[in-house]
């Protein structure tokens, strides 16, 4: 995959919080309930799958189980300059995408997290007793904001042989005030 890399200063605690939290668990079901806020969504249960995963968590909607794959959208690769270059207290990498880069990335982490749905059904998972499958992707890449997003999903719609809906939830967003994360279907 083909991407940029920005050398930009900055703190990356929203990511790193996410990514290499203990409380896996309570940050997927953190995640899907703020989500289903955003939306507006009632539901009567939300828990994690927790050793039955996949998927991640377990949703009930008008009594249908809907199973929920949590995923952080990382690039890895700036990722990993970023880290190192933490330990020398120098500046920071982030990946600058572009549309292809994004769509690309996209593309095999949903036929990435299909495969593990269906490895689950397959063997008596969670996943087996769940009507419909949701996918949320979470980011905090620094050049993944609401307008670059919008220009990069536009007449694009990712394909998923599993998911009847994937989000994509955004935690970094220039100039916002609130709290609430930025949202996008998908598909």
């Amino acid at each position: 995959m083909s991407s940029k890399f920005s050398n930009i200063k900055s703190a990356r605690e929203i990511f790193d919080s996410w990514s290499l939290s203990n409380e896996k668990a309570t940050n997927e079901t953190g995640i899907v309930e703020q989500l289903l806020q955003n939306l507006s969504i009632k539901y009567s249960t939300l828990q994690s799958a927790g050793k039955d995963d996949p998927p991640d968590c377990l949703l009930v909607i008008d009594g249908a189980i809907v199973g929920v794959e949590v995923v952080n959208l990382i690039h890895f690769k700036a990722r990993k300059l970023s880290a190192k270059s933490r330990q020398k207290g120098s500046t920071e990498f982030y990946a600058i995408w572009t549309k292809d880069s994004f769509q690309k990335h996209l593309e095999k982490l949903v036929g990435e997290k299909d495969q593990k749905i269906q490895t689950g059904i397959s063997n008596n998972s969670a996943a087996a007793s769940c009507k419909k499958f949701w996918l949320v992707i979470s980011t905090a890449e620094m050049t993944l904001y609401s307008a670059a997003v919008v220009e990069f999903v536009a007449n694009w719609k990712v394909r998923s042989d599993v998911f009847e809906c994937i989000y994509l939830i955004l935690s970094y967003e220039p100039g916002r005030q609130d709290s609430g994360y930025v949202h996008f279907r998908l598909n």
